[in-house]
């Protein structure tokens, strides 16, 4: 059920929730990751972007993916290259964001996929090398510069 606002005259309207980007606390970076899958056998896109507490972009990528079985599959490679690439920049400090719930709670509750296993593994081994990472929800909304950078795929 939405939220609803009063009026002027009493009348009521649906509150607008706008959702968007929140900056990581001061001395942290964030990345946004995102994947795409049509599904029609044309390539699977993955995309991430990394950047300050007052927003300020540092990094971004995107890239094409062959051969993927699921849009699951899609969302955890692109946090796996973002991980490897942000780890090359030395940033000690990282939140990264995913849209997809199901990502975030596989890497975070020890949940097991056995056909993802060795990508889940290389995830949570690749996370040790930050002196701090976490990995959190987003809704889409929040995640409009990665999911735009994947938009051509």
């Amino acid at each position: 059920m939405k939220e609803q606002e009063e009026t002027r005259r009493g009348h009521s309207r649906p509150r607008v929730s706008v959702e968007k980007w929140k900056p990581p606390p001061r001395g942290w970076v964030k990345c946004n990751t995102d994947g795409t899958r049509q599904g029609d056998g044309s390539p699977s896109g993955t995309g991430w972007v990394l950047r300050t507490s007052d927003g300020t972009v540092l990094w971004m990528g995107a890239k094409a993916l062959r051969r993927t079985r699921s849009v699951l599959e899609v969302e955890l490679e692109a946090l796996r290259w973002a991980i490897l690439t942000i780890i090359r920049f030395n940033y000690q400090k990282v939140i990264f964001e995913s849209d997809s719930l199901e990502v975030v709670n596989l890497i975070n509750n020890n949940e097991s996929w056995p056909s993802y296993a060795p990508t889940l593994q290389d995830i949570k081994l690749l996370l040790q090398q930050f002196q701090e990472a976490i990995v959190i929800y987003s809704p889409r909304g929040c995640n409009g510069v990665a999911d735009q950078g994947i938009s051509f795929f």
